[in-house]
């Protein structure tokens, strides 16, 4: 026997035991607190003998069929019968991947059920996780009825308990009931109908229920950042009017595991498209513009300190790497510097700054009027275009250097020139 192997025997018999005990401690706890001085000692040994291993495992493997392990789709969440079938989607997404779907959102995480929740106990029994291997108790024991040896000598009654295991993890046979609920759809002029039975995903389900949980928890790291205008490697994401749909009113671990993790809750997002509101004070010039682009734009700034005070310090050429990496953190900083215009050009009403005192080169770039009313040759655009990038090239040196170099500003001048050139025939062209 491999060593591997040896090692997950030894750990799934460890499992067994632990499971067993804890189940036992914590349910002649719940009895006592329920019960109080009508708890006899009968109580407790009925309850010892109920979790005694050999026991335990028959009751197991009789009623493995009431049990449902690794599935994503559980038919009880939508269906008034528990006999339904529950499904796992395994079916790799290959089309359609902007629709957000279990495969899409990448919804790893299973869902158990069971035809009553007396059975809930045994699929916490088979999903008792065993992580040194990354596998369920369950999974280990239909594999190796060595298990079970020290809990029986008889070989057959251990294959027994291991082949009966087995069918927790087997795919049930596909089937309906009449309760179901289902949707036939005509395919054929034939009477030739196929066949809907819509289910909820519950691994999607549960994957938005703790997207939004982690989103809205007041202690999230990203969120308070925001709160106090500090950055975070992490996105502060924001769900807007979120909306509940109740799908058990009690005992929600009835229906499923997960279904009682989230509180028998599903999220359901607006469909209202977002209101524009447009900004009322608006930058009038270049510097306060820069001032808006400063949060969105000062990992880059920073990563130039960086090479610029590396260049320095041990008195390093502008070399061709070097030179290359300058050049993409400055085209992202006007990427940056873009989008903030963009943000402008797009909210803000056309002619927006008919009478306001501001630069025509800036107009260009921020009020749709503007754009449509100026046209230049390409000298007098390069003319226009250059008003914008001398200042910018001015504020990136300052940001990034302690003296400003001008050699330095000329060569961001050139990038942010093209930047800009680009992004004005991409308004003219709308």
């Amino acid at each position: 026997m491999m060593i591997d192997e040896t090692k997950m025997i030894q750990l799934a018999q460890e499992a067994i035991s632990a499971f067993l005990s804890d189940k036992i401690a914590k349910t002649i706890e719940q009895k006592q607190k329920k019960e109080k001085e009508k708890f006899t000692a009968e109580n407790e040994q009925e309850i010892r003998e109920k979790y005694e291993a050999s026991y335990w495992l028959n009751y197991v493997v009789q009623n493995i069929d009431k049990v449902f392990l690794n599935v994503s789709h559980i038919a009880k969440l939508t269906h008034s019968s528990s006999q339904a079938i529950n499904i796992k989607d395994a079916i790799k997404q290959d089309k359609h991947c902007h629709l957000i779907s279990t495969q899409t959102a990448n919804a790893t995480m299973l869902d158990r059920g069971y035809a009553d929740a007396k059975y809930a106990p045994i699929a916490e029994f088979l999903t008792y996780p065993i992580t040194e291997f990354n596998k369920q108790l369950g999974e280990i024991l239909c594999e190796n009825e060595q298990c079970f040896a020290k809990i029986c000598d008889d070989e057959t009654q251990r294959i027994i308990w291991r082949d009966a295991i087995k069918g927790a993890y087997t795919a049930q046979k596909l089937s309906s009931h009449t309760l179901a609920k289902q949707i036939y759809v005509p395919v054929s002029d034939d009477c030739e109908y196929h066949l809907l039975s819509p289910m909820y995903s519950s691994s999607l389900a549960q994957h938005i229920f703790e997207s939004i949980k982690n989103a809205h928890d007041k202690d999230n790291p990203a969120k308070l950042a925001k709160q106090k205008g500090k950055y975070h490697q992490n996105e502060s994401i924001y769900f807007p009017n979120i909306a509940t749909l109740a799908t058990t009113k009690s005992n929600h671990q009835n229906a499923s595991f997960l279904n009682g993790q989230r509180s028998g809750q599903l999220y359901l997002f607006s469909a209202q498209a977002p209101k524009i509101k447009h900004n009322p004070n608006p930058p009038n010039n270049i510097e306060r513009l820069l001032s808006l682009c400063y949060f969105d734009c000062q990992d880059e700034l920073k990563e130039i300190r960086n090479l610029l005070s590396v260049v320095d310090k041990k008195a390093l050429f502008l070399n061709d790497d070097r030179k290359n990496a300058l050049i993409e953190h400055i085209q992202t900083v006007g990427e940056h510097i873009l989008n903030q215009m963009s943000v402008i050009y797009n909210s803000q009403p056309s002619g927006w700054t008919k009478d306001i005192d501001m630069p025509i080169a800036l107009k260009l770039f921020l009020d749709k009027e503007a754009n449509r009313q100026f046209s230049f040759s390409q000298p007098e655009l390069m003319k226009q275009i250059t008003q914008l990038s001398t200042p910018i090239a001015k504020w990136i040196s300052e940001k990034t250097h302690q003296n400003r170099i001008l050699a330095l500003e000329k060569v961001y001048m050139k990038i942010i020139n093209v930047v800009l050139q680009s992004h004005y025939w991409v308004l003219q062209a709308e």
